[in-house]
């Protein structure tokens, strides 16, 4: 997964409203390159470690972030997004714990 990093990471700290086709176009050329699953992991990590667990709140990108999964998802994602919230599933639980839902 760490070359995976080396390809995705730059476009991944960009990603913003104006670049969501660049970005999955990114994810989706990196299926050419690495298998599946290290796709998945890097990405998930990713946007764990940047939504859920940054230094700072960074609720702005989740949308963001949303739209390039369900782009990616749609021009052959290989089934990204779910994996993404297969991912996020520990920190959404866990939350829901936290406000008693």
């Amino acid at each position: 997964p760490a070359e995976v990093g080396d390809v995705l990471r730059g476009a991944l700290n960009k990603v913003s409203d104006t670049n969501i086709d660049a970005t999955s176009d990114a994810i989706c050329a990196a299926y050419a390159r690495f298998p599946a699953n290290d796709v998945h992991a890097f990405v998930s990590s990713h946007m764990r470690e940047t939504c859920v667990h940054g230094a700072q709140n960074m609720e702005a990108l989740v949308p963001p972030y949303a739209a390039v999964m369900a782009a990616a998802d749609t021009k052959g994602g290989r089934e990204l997004g779910a994996h993404v919230l297969e991912a996020l599933l520990p920190d959404l639980e866990s939350e829901g714990k936290r406000r008693g839902t």
